[in-house]
């Protein structure tokens, strides 16, 4: 789980099948473009068993940042940057993180985050209501 610290960054831009994702979670069609334009830096550290996560959209400077801890394995809470919360568990397994998110509605989403040779690069997979976007993630 090492690979994961440090500080990555990604885009919704150049993500695989983000259309259809995005229309299956129910994102309102009015906000799609702009989600899709977005771009994301995730700055990982760790102390002793807790994870430290910040979530930034880099390319809106209004948007606020989302922070959160976890411990791998144990079930925790986090606001999104659209306001809705989700519980979530994220496992480290066969090299790669799992996490399975639950909504309000007890709607379940699943990421994996796969760390390519040489670390410096990830694919990202998200996955809502069997349809799922792939995207690459760069360590700065």
């Amino acid at each position: 789980m090492d690979a994961f610290l440090g500080t990555w960054t990604g885009s919704l831009e150049s993500a695989e099948n983000i259309d259809a994702f995005l229309e299956k979670t129910k994102i309102p069609p009015q906000f799609i473009n702009a989600v899709k334009k977005r771009q994301y830096t995730t700055i990982a550290s760790k102390q002793g068993d807790t994870y430290h996560v910040i979530n930034k959209i880099t390319s809106d400077p209004q948007s606020k940042e989302v922070v959160y801890e976890f411990q791998l394995g144990k079930e925790y809470e986090v606001t999104d940057h659209d306001g809705r919360k989700t519980k979530r568990v994220t496992t480290w397994e066969n090299d790669k993180i799992q996490e399975i998110r639950t909504d309000d509605a007890g709607h379940q989403s699943f990421l994996t985050i796969e760390f390519l040779e040489g670390g410096h690069t990830a694919t990202q997979t998200m996955t809502f209501d069997g349809v799922s976007t792939k995207l690459s993630l760069r360590k700065v």
